[in-house]
């Protein structure tokens, strides 16, 4: 049972207009949820009569009681429940763009676990039963001089410098633009401070099924100290075994004649 008083000078008639203004959202949808005027004045609570006029109409406030627990209780809170977190959802996907360790950690999350097995380590030969990765001491006959990567110009006049003649009147070829000539020897100069690299030992192949002969002079810079040069041909020496048989190593002198 339900019943209403007030201590305002406030008729059933104006209390009908207030009920009327809060059922508004469903009076389309259930109209039976809008108390009418009849069951407002009937269901006002009076001490002598403390469930009104009309005992029996009481209960029939419960659809009304039920709509505004749904409307104004329930529907404000799922309503901003979803809006806070569609908020924090965009609010995490945002910090992720923007924190590359968050980033990180999330992918590592999501990710399927990869598993890695070692490889079994097949050893080089030692260099007197291979036949790839020799090294000259001397110069041999050359036809062309190529340069591997961009030469400055001081670099090249410092090579040049050490070659004899005519390979020193020679203009220094890009490798990699060079059409290879069958039967050719070749001079590729090298920066020895930059690591071999994948790309070099594909040229190589390019010029081993050319049959051209690849003699690799690995330079240092000028002025580089004898030990370090000395390391940096060792880390050269270890790349020509992956090196295919028609590239061979030099090692000249870099002192000023």
């Amino acid at each position: 049972a339900f019943g209403w008083a007030s201590t305002l000078d406030i008729g059933a008639t104006g209390v009908h207009r207030l009920v009327q203004a809060l059922a508004w959202p469903w009076h389309a949808l259930w109209p039976a949820a809008v108390p009418d005027l009849s069951l407002v004045e009937h269901s006002r609570f009076r001490h002598e009569r403390p469930l009104g006029d009309l005992p029996g109409l009481s209960g029939q406030w419960w659809r009304f009681l039920l709509m505004c627990l749904l409307v104004y209780v329930l529907l404000p809170r799922v309503v901003a429940y979803l809006w806070l977190r569609l908020r924090l959802v965009r609010a995490q996907a945002r910090l992720f763009r923007q924190d590359p360790c968050l980033a990180g950690w999330w992918q590592r999350l999501h990710l399927p676990l990869a598993e890695r097995r070692s490889e079994p380590v097949h050893h080089a030969p030692p260099e007197s039963e291979t036949t790839t990765g020799t090294t000259e001491h001397a110069l041999p006959p050359i036809d062309h001089l190529l340069c591997w990567n961009q030469w400055q110009p001081r670099w090249l006049e410092t090579a040049r410098a050490r070659l004899p003649q005519p390979l020193a009147g020679q203009d220094c070829t890009p490798a990699e633009g060079w059409p290879a000539q069958r039967g050719a020897a070749v001079l590729l100069l090298c920066q020895a401070w930059e690591p071999p690299t994948g790309e070099l030992a594909d040229f190589c192949e390019r010029m081993q099924n050319a049959q051209v002969t690849v003699y690799l002079w690995p330079m240092p810079l000028p002025g580089m100290p004898a030990e370090r040069a000395a390391a940096l041909h060792r880390s050269w020496e270890l790349f020509m075994p992956q090196l295919p048989a028609c590239c061979h190593l030099l090692e000249l002198s870099t002192d000023e004649d």
